[in-house]
């Protein structure tokens, strides 16, 4: 009788249990992360972090830097990186403030212009890239430096403080607006987020936006019309540039050639970046986005009432960055396997 060698255990290289588990840290480690760090600065200040005026705060920071980001994952989607969000918004700020303070027009016809302007800016930036093939990085700085000229030209033309002071209060009165007790603001970012996710995940539009980041030359030969949506996702977030820098200036009453648009690391890019967006195109979640500018108003709260020092919150912001884009690389690696 034959007798079988027992034949030696094989463990298998990669059960499935701990990669699903590693796949779900790693798709929800934004979440996790914004969860420990609620409890980090309940703990070091629940009176004050954990208050109903402090939680409106963070709301009311989260929409004012919300909704440029979202637009900004658009075209971050389409494989497009705009490099003049800033400036833009803030050059639609100063002609906003120069029509409605200067030449003291309507209030409603300053803001319907100056958006025009903005969408203008957004078509002459897709123009650059369509037509005469400039790479999206390139077109966008140049047309910044150029809104940034635009801007500091009005501002001197009008004003020796290097602002134009918007003493007409309405705006203010309409930025602070609240419905049920909810800041009419937040409810316009929670609004957008919505259409956008819906607009992502259940359109042809978001279907051909995500497969003309991921391979343009691809998308072209399906019959995907690439230069309406390049030219889309470039206005549009001219736009939402304009519109936020025009509600900052409104709530602080005077609009410069450096009204901030984006979030606490240094602008829309570096936001959608550090919410998982990646550069290359073709990737990201809107939600992810909301998480991650919730994270920075957070942040920015959380360190605001701990009297963090400035040159201790740089670095605090940096390794959140770095955090981030790690648990993203890790992400990405995992399912291209």
């Amino acid at each position: 009788m034959l007798r079988t060698q027992p034949q030696p255990l094989v463990r298998p290289t990669n059960t499935p249990l701990p990669r699903a588990v590693l796949k779900f840290l790693l798709n929800n480690g934004l979440l996790i992360a914004l969860v420990i760090e609620i409890a980090i600065f309940a703990t070091a200040s629940p009176e004050i972090f954990l208050s109903t005026g402090n939680l409106f705060t963070v709301l009311r920071i989260s929409a004012t830097t919300g909704i440029t980001v979202a637009f900004y994952t658009i075209a971050l989607i389409a494989g497009q990186i705009d490099l003049s969000t800033a400036q833009v918004g803030a050059v639609t700020a100063v002609i906003f403030a120069w029509m409605f303070a200067i030449l003291e027009w309507p209030l409603e016809l300053s803001f319907v212009l100056a958006m025009a302007f903005a969408a203008l800016l957004g078509l002459i930036n897709s123009w650059l890239v369509i037509r005469v093939k400039i790479p999206s990085l390139i077109a966008t700085l140049a047309l910044g430096t150029l809104c940034y000229g635009l801007a500091i030209s009005v501002i001197q033309s009008n004003s020796t403080t290097g602002l134009i002071r918007l003493n007409r209060p309405p705006l203010r009165d309409i930025i602070n607006t609240e419905i049920v007790g909810i800041p009419a603001t937040v409810i316009l970012m929670f609004a957008v987020y919505t259409i956008i996710y819906i607009l992502l995940n259940h359109t042809r539009l978001g279907a051909h936006l995500y497969a003309l980041g991921g391979n343009p030359q691809a998308a072209r030969l399906n019959g995907i019309q690439d230069k309406r949506l390049v030219r889309f996702a470039l206005m549009f977030t001219a736009m939402s540039a304009g519109f936020t820098a025009i509600m900052i200036a409104g709530r602080g009453l005077s609009a410069g050639a450096a009204t901030p648009v984006g979030g606490v690391l240094g602008g829309p890019l570096v936001a959608a970046i550090f919410s998982g967006v990646g550069l290359s195109g073709g990737s990201g979640r809107i939600e992810r986005t909301l998480i991650g500018v919730i994270f920075l108003a957070v942040l920015t709260s959380g360190m605001s009432i701990l009297n963090v020092s400035p040159f201790a919150r740089s670095m605090i912001e940096g390794l959140a960055f770095v955090f981030a884009i790690l648990i993203d690389s890790v992400r990405q690696r995992i399912e291209t396997r």
